[in-house]
């Protein structure tokens, strides 16, 4: 896995270069989202192609997201610049659990022959506390063919695995309101199928703050082929 952190000063010139390649996974930058129901609040908005169990605590904002309290005080800003385009993804919680806050299966995996590549970016905040953090983030990549098992990518395992606990992913972080790049490099799968991508709630020792933010942004599963001529 590679982490790469950067002035967030940078995002425009990271997405052009980007836009050079396909992405195997459909709105993966929450781009494509429609008006709040469900539970998304009012500054929120349902991404399109991602399965949200909970909308209270993940929706798609853009930088202008602010709640205004019903009984007055002050706003609330749920809005960030977001690493690519107008809008990203927010999860709010913090749990030692393994709970999927956010999925879409709508990845293709067609070939056994070449690697694959899942690069994605996230964005730590804790509203209530400044400095340093301790945080988890937890992801999971499958492959599921049309017959037979699902594979998971590990990280530990540098390897895919059958077990779904085993291809449960950490990155650990402690630097908030800073967009940080992940690249996760996964030899060729053994099976083609259909991709999922599972973001889980994190965890956040450093506070354990219920209002712990990570944002998600520009989730793209892509190989050589996927290069645009």
């Amino acid at each position: 896995i590679k982490v790469i952190r950067r002035p967030a000063i940078r995002q425009r010139v990271q997405v052009r270069i980007k836009d050079t390649l396909k992405s195997r996974f459909t709105n993966g930058g929450y781009e494509t989202n429609t008006t709040p129901s469900g539970g998304t609040p009012s500054w929120g908005r349902n991404p399109t192609d991602w399965t949200i169990p909970d909308r209270t605590i993940a929706y798609a904002v853009d930088s202008n997201a602010i709640e205004f309290p019903s009984g007055g005080g002050q706003p609330i800003n749920y809005g960030i610049t977001p690493y690519a385009g107008d809008f990203s993804l927010l999860t709010i919680g913090s749990t030692s659990s393994n709970t999927v806050v956010a999925s879409n299966n709508t990845g293709s995996v067609g070939t056994t022959a070449e690697p694959i590549k899942l690069v994605f970016a996230d964005y730590a905040f804790d509203p209530d506390n400044t400095g340093l953090l301790a945080y988890v983030l937890k992801f999971r990549l499958s492959i599921t063919p049309t017959s037979g098992s699902t594979v998971y990518w590990s990280i530990t395992d540098n390897s895919w695995v059958t077990s779904a606990t085993q291809g449960i992913n950490t990155i650990t972080g402690s630097v908030q309101e800073q967009w940080r790049f992940n690249e996760i490099s996964m030899e060729a799968p053994p099976i083609v199928g259909t991709a999922k991508i599972e973001f889980f709630i994190p965890k956040e020792d450093a506070h354990n703050n219920s209002d712990f933010r990570v944002y998600y942004d520009d989730v793209v599963l892509q190989s050589i082929s996927d290069l645009e001529l």
